[in-house]
């Protein structure tokens, strides 16, 4: 299989998918609507990040919804891209604490419509995340 973050273009931005900046540049740009990825942590949080791994394109191993905020936050996740088959790594280094948990998310865009793609094969983290918002207060 191979891994998707080695077939990239050179980039022409500095964006990676599902971060503050990103979102905020799509809105900026005349978006209605983004979509996100989330998946549940274990310490009761929701991390937004689009893979259901950490080993396809970060410095991380594991599966997203085995870890805990403050391991996944200490994570690049720009590492592993490449646009000339490794020679260069023109995201290495700039995105280390760049995903974002959900309330940051939603506290950085309260007035804005966000598609939330729960990453889970089981209905009680579909419960997990409706109490989040319950308890959380949100409403939109």
């Amino acid at each position: 299989m191979n891994c998707t973050a080695n077939i990239i273009d050179t980039p022409i931005h500095d964006f990676q998918e599902n971060t503050l900046a990103s979102i905020k540049a799509a809105f900026d740009l005349g978006a209605d609507i983004v979509e996100i990825d989330t998946h549940p942590t274990t310490d009761g949080e929701f991390i937004v990040f689009h893979d259901w791994t950490l080993d396809r394109r970060i410095d991380g191993k594991s599966v997203v919804r085995k870890q805990n905020v403050a391991y996944l936050k200490s994570l690049d996740i720009g590492y592993g891209f490449t646009a000339d088959g490794g020679k260069t790594f023109p995201f290495r280094g700039k995105f280390i604490g760049a995903m974002p948990t959900l309330s940051e998310v939603l506290a950085a865009f309260p007035e804005e419509q966000l598609l939330i793609n729960l990453k889970s094969n089981t209905v009680g983290e579909a419960h997990l995340l409706t109490d989040y918002f319950q308890a959380h207060k949100y409403s939109n």
